[in-house]
């Protein structure tokens, strides 16, 4: 059986402060500026980038990144535009870079192309399963040159 809940009389309680009233039954809430808790984010985010900035990531971390995300796609059979951009960013920062093995390189224009085509697709996870089989050769090839 549920419990009838009380009735203030507030002439009962006329000597009572309204804060007294709302915390004794438990229903005062907190304000939230939500402003204020916007900048923060924002401002915290922008610092965490910008201090990430000064510290790039090696050509091998690179690798890595890209495996990842094309390993994601082959795995997950789906992604996103922002992952494809960020595989277009992190093949065109491999390919200048001179330390990357020539057959590296080769396999990087292919990866760019597939990036270039699934940023720009209404369709993109029939996109990703559509290159299935390049999505695992990549990855291994790359293993094996790197």
């Amino acid at each position: 059986m549920d419990t009838p809940k009380k009735i203030i009389s507030f002439k009962r309680y006329h000597s009572i402060s309204k804060y007294a009233i709302l915390t004794i039954w438990k229903i005062r809430k907190p304000r939230i500026n939500k402003k204020r808790i916007h900048n923060l984010t924002v401002n915290s985010f922008y610092f965490h980038l910008k201090g990430c900035s000064s510290m790039p990531l090696s050509h091998q971390d690179q690798v890595t990144l890209l495996k990842d995300i094309l390993t994601n796609h082959q795995t997950d059979c789906c992604g996103s535009v922002a992952e494809c951009e960020q595989l277009e960013r992190l093949v065109k920062s491999l390919m200048v870079n001179a330390e990357v093995d020539q057959n590296v390189k080769n396999i990087l224009q292919e990866v760019y192309q597939y990036s270039q085509y699934g940023a720009g697709t209404a369709d993109l996870d029939q996109h990703i399963l559509s290159n299935q089989g390049n999505l695992s050769s990549w990855v291994s090839n790359i293993d094996q040159f790197s």
